[in-house]
């Protein structure tokens, strides 16, 4: 916290640095992603670097919820009961979250669906087509759109990527932010599996 004190206008600086290059630049990423990768770039974290870890979380439920997949029908939490499922905020212009996709394809093999879904929530505007990107990029696992009741389940959503891995109760246990390495979530998974198998 007295770090942030004495470096508020530096921070804010960076940020508006990056916000106006990241607009002149016509990037089509979101200001608040390319401000943020511009300030972790500066204190030395790279966004696109690989997780080897992740926030533990326990005791954490999620609540209801519900999205609309791309075919026009809902996925719901119940839906979930039973298997893990991993929870993946994305969006089509997320460099990192683009890097992430060949992992998840991968796991979405490995794993049997009857124990364990993957789930991609895109955070695209509403009106846009999906599709030919999902189709160019191979992607075999559950697209939806975010939703109201997903922000009130798993709170706001500030950094792309960022993934939740659930057990087969729909509790959190696993939360990471960043591009996260295949054996990582692997490991998550079958640990999360082996509980009350």
């Amino acid at each position: 916290m007295e770090f942030l004190k004495n470096h508020w206008a530096t921070l804010t600086l960076v940020g508006i640095i990056a916000v106006y290059f990241g607009v002149s630049m016509g990037t089509n990423g979101c200001p608040m992603c390319v401000a943020g990768n511009a300030v972790a770039k500066v204190f030395g974290h790279d966004s696109d670097s690989v997780s080897t870890s992740g926030k533990v979380v326990t005791e954490t439920q999620a609540a209801d919820w519900s999205a609309t997949r791309l075919d026009g029908t809902e996925m719901r939490s119940e839906d979930l009961k039973g298997k893990v499922a991993v929870v993946v905020y994305w969006a089509t212009w997320c460099s990192p979250c683009i890097k992430e996709i060949p992992t998840l394809v991968a796991l979405r093999n490995e794993f049997d669906k009857e124990r364990v879904e993957i789930l991609g929530v895109s955070v695209d505007s509403p009106g846009k087509d999906l599709e030919p990107f999902i189709s160019s990029k191979g992607i075999n696992y559950e697209i939806a759109r975010q939703s109201e009741s997903m922000e009130k389940a798993f709170g706001q959503v500030r950094y792309l990527p960022t993934m939740f891995i659930l057990d087969k109760k729909g509790k959190v246990h696993y939360q990471h932010t960043g591009l996260v390495s295949h054996d990582v979530i692997q490991d998550q998974i079958q640990s999360l599996l082996t509980q009350n198998a």
